[in-house]
């Protein structure tokens, strides 16, 4: 696969190589396994430790969090700025395929987004393929989000 290549070129750790290999073979096969910590998958897992070296999104999100905007039912939040009122999803191999879940999700972000949160949903096939992608989107929203709490135009 092209992006372990590149990250071999790019003087990722083997550790790091190993992550990404492990949601490569998830993604391709759509099974996997839960990680061994509290992500639900390894693209997720992959994803949290990406964001925590990345600069601007290290520490700035909350993994797996449960969240209860304006008193409507609990969501749990694959990552979450409380603080910048961001919501990360990350949509599995399944997703897609399973019409209730595709709507649960729909009323999540509804929900999220009455609470003033902006969502923003990724397939867990990009997290290797578009993972520069992603971190670009997220400085962005970050970015934008932290000049709308400054009181200036997002």
């Amino acid at each position: 696969m092209e992006t372990l290549r590149k990250l071999e070129r790019a003087g990722a750790s083997e550790a790091q190589r190993v992550s990404a290999a492990e949601v490569a073979l998830e993604v391709l096969t759509g099974a996997g396994e839960l990680a061994p910590d509290k992500s639900r998958s390894k693209a997720e897992a992959y994803l949290r430790d990406r964001l925590e070296e990345h600069a601007a999104t290290a520490g700035v999100f909350e993994h797996n969090v449960r969240l209860h905007p304006e008193d409507k039912r609990s969501w749990e939040v694959d990552f979450l700025s409380r603080r910048l009122r961001l919501a990360v999803e990350v949509d599995g191999y399944f997703h897609f395929q399973d019409p209730e879940r595709f709507r649960r999700d729909r009323r999540k972000d509804l929900d999220l987004q009455r609470a003033g949160y902006w969502v923003y949903r990724l397939l867990a096939t990009d997290v290797l393929s578009q993972l520069e992608h992603i971190l670009h989107t997220l400085d962005t929203l970050i970015a934008a989000r932290k000049r709308e709490l400054a009181g200036r135009e997002p």
